[in-house]
């Protein structure tokens, strides 16, 4: 049970409380004992954590960042909802794997992106890429990933927090025109 209770500085004090009813044989209750801690510190920290959270959503999702976690011990990878959203993937129909994030990747990006990230787990130093994203219906996106991986105390790598977003120039559609020898490279933005 957890109950306020008006102290001298007002009502902030938290308890979270607890009793034991000693009975005798006949079940009249003839002891009890209870516990009480103030939880009030416990419950201005989660207070906090809660509005922390919220200006992060709020950031990121203005940013139009999204954000990835690879658990490599279980080969287990989440997607924020806005990486799905930057990929223009339903979350009920993508199965996400690292394999199946390298098959949205640019073909001509693929091996770049995946080297970026070998060579991050091999170096434990965190990487920094711009690369394509070829999408279904033919267009390419721009994006920029940033990756660090966390290691525990015997070196494994136990996971990989990506970050992906940043559709180049302001969250605009990239549009990649193709190399020709007379033109060079450029971009469209859409």
């Amino acid at each position: 049970m957890e109950a306020r209770f008006r102290a001298v500085d007002g009502w902030r004090h938290q308890l979270i409380g607890g009793q034991v009813v000693e009975r005798n044989d006949n079940g009249r209750a003839t002891r009890v004992m209870g516990t009480h801690v103030d939880v009030t510190e416990l419950r201005e920290i989660q207070a906090s954590l809660e509005e922390n959270e919220q200006r992060l959503h709020l950031l990121v999702e203005a940013a139009r960042l999204g954000y990835w976690d690879l658990d490599l011990l279980d080969n287990r990878l989440v997607w924020s909802d806005m990486v799905f959203d930057i990929f223009e993937i339903d979350a009920e129909r993508f199965e996400a794997s690292y394999e199946a994030f390298l098959g949205l990747v640019h073909p001509e990006d693929r091996a770049l992106v995946d080297s970026a990230y070998v060579t991050s787990l091999q170096t434990r130093e965190p990487y920094l890429i711009t690369h394509r994203m070829l999408m279904p219906d033919g267009r390419v996106k721009w994006l920029e990933e940033r990756a660090e991986s966390d290691f525990d105390a015997d070196g494994v790598t136990a996971t990989v927090i990506l970050v992906e977003g940043l559709e180049a120039l302001g969250g605009s559609v990239i549009a990649y025109l193709p190399h020709r020898s007379d033109e060079g490279h450029g971009l469209n933005v859409g």
